[in-house]
């Protein structure tokens, strides 16, 4: 079975640039090129409906998603996250290292801190440095090897409402 690849949706109409927003409808055009890949051209419907030869052709029509929400539970455990790791900034622990390491990449992960730089302490040991990019707060902490934590340790990092709320 041959494996196809299919571009990613553009962001803007292909003919008159008009982005696209949530709710927006749209259809995709598929067209082979002379080597034999895909090329994939997004319109908006009045470009569409107006200039585009249908027949022959390889399209669909589609709506662009609305943004999701965000959970409550998840800003919650943001709002935790961040708590903690500014606690361990001003109160540093070496029983709370871990879990400071795992709420710091937490929120790397959902882009509310972006990990800026690894650099070496004095003793030799790795600290990343997080930036929040909403505030220019900046955190450094240790850089843990996960690969080399006991159950024990990744059962500790659990989140504990009392624990992570400071």
């Amino acid at each position: 079975m041959e494996n196809i690849e299919i571009p990613r949706r553009s962001k803007i109409c292909a003919k008159n640039s008009e982005e696209f927003t949530p709710g927006s409808l749209y259809v995709s055009l598929l067209e082979k090129t002379k080597s034999g890949a895909f090329e994939r051209f997004d319109y908006c419907t009045n470009c569409w409906d107006e200039t585009i030869e249908k027949e022959n052709k390889i399209f669909w029509r589609s709506q662009v998603p609305p943004k999701k929400e965000k959970k409550q539970e998840n800003l919650t455990l943001i709002a935790k996250a961040f708590s903690f790791l500014e606690n361990f900034q001003k109160n540093p622990k070496v029983e709370d290292q871990i879990q400071a390491f795992f709420f710091a990449e937490l929120l790397a992960r959902y882009k509310h801190l972006k990990r800026c730089q690894e650099i070496e302490d004095d003793n030799m040991k790795s600290k990343l440095v997080y930036e929040d990019p909403t505030d220019g707060r900046v955190f450094m902490i240790e850089k843990v090897d996960v690969s080399a934590l006991t159950k024990e340790e990744i059962e500790k990092i659990k989140m504990d409402d009392e624990r992570a709320s400071g």
